[in-house]
């Protein structure tokens, strides 16, 4: 009997020493992702496996709509598949550039002409690579540095915007030390929506414009600078959700400062 207790013991703690050595997946660094993309967080310090470039980028150009960004990486091993995307301020999802695809350890992307943009926005890419057979696998993630997109025609002091209306209103008021027969057009995407107004100051003028849904221009463009240099005025604009509802400008004559209102409303 003595025998037998002895010999129970001995394999209670074989099965024991066996469940020890058999590390789990959080000790193996294994993921059991399912396929669904989280908000990218940078890896420590500044070493990050995606790079990114795009024309006149060693001269300090900023990327803008239209462009062509270049992302690059090590091509992973034959049997896996990769999954780009590109995410706003960390976290806000943006677009799938590559949607489980084979690897090829590069990816050119337009920067979209409407794309919404803020001035502090900055951007991420996000490399997952997966198992080919079984795509819920995630084997690793990737990141590049963070990159700004800026849009050409931002000038004036004038920066983007998002309303949440169709309908809004835009107030001008001549912005100086006085009111010196400053005079503009106001243009939205492209056509003319206020002809050679004179700004006034006080309460200022208010206009009504009718936006699409999505990114609308709205450029201004300087007629005289009045009888006190440059051309100045105060825009202030409704219902804005995101960016500055009131801004400045400076323009010469003839001059123009744009910039996007993007609507969220359909």
């Amino acid at each position: 009997m003595r025998e037998l207790k002895l010999g129970l013991l001995l394999c209670v703690l074989a099965i024991a020493v066996i469940g020890c050595a058999e590390p789990s997946n959080w000790m193996t660094g294994e993921s059991q992702g399912t396929g669904q993309s989280n908000g990218p967080v940078s890896p420590p310090a500044a070493q990050y496996a995606v790079t990114v470039n795009w024309e006149g980028k060693a001269g300090g150009a900023q990327l803008m709509p239209a462009m062509d960004a270049t992302f690059s990486w090590d091509p992973v091993p034959a049997g896996r598949l990769v999954r780009l995307e590109v995410f706003r301020d960390d976290a806000q999802y943006e677009t799938t550039l590559l949607n489980y695809a084979p690897d090829t350890g590069t990816h050119t992307w337009t920067v979209p002409l409407d794309i919404e943009l803020h001035d502090a926005d900055l951007f991420q890419a996000k490399l997952t690579i997966v198992d080919a057979t079984v795509q819920t696998n995630v084997l690793e993630e990737r990141f590049s540095p963070q990159f700004k997109i800026v849009r050409a025609g931002n000038n004036a002091g004038l920066s983007d915007v998002t309303v949440n209306a169709r309908q809004i209103s835009i107030t001008l008021t001549d912005d100086g030390a006085l009111v010196d027969g400053d005079r503009v057009d106001v243009f939205l995407n492209g056509v003319k929506v206020i002809d050679n107004h004179s700004l006034v100051g006080g309460a200022g003028t208010v206009f009504a414009l009718n936006l699409l849904s999505g990114s609308n221009e709205l450029r201004v463009t300087a007629l005289n600078e009045g009888t006190s240099p440059p051309n100045t005025a105060q825009l202030a604009i409704s219902n804005v959700t995101v960016g500055a509802a009131v801004q400045s400008w400076r323009l010469e004559t003839g001059q123009s400062g744009s910039l996007v209102i993007y609507c969220s409303q359909n």
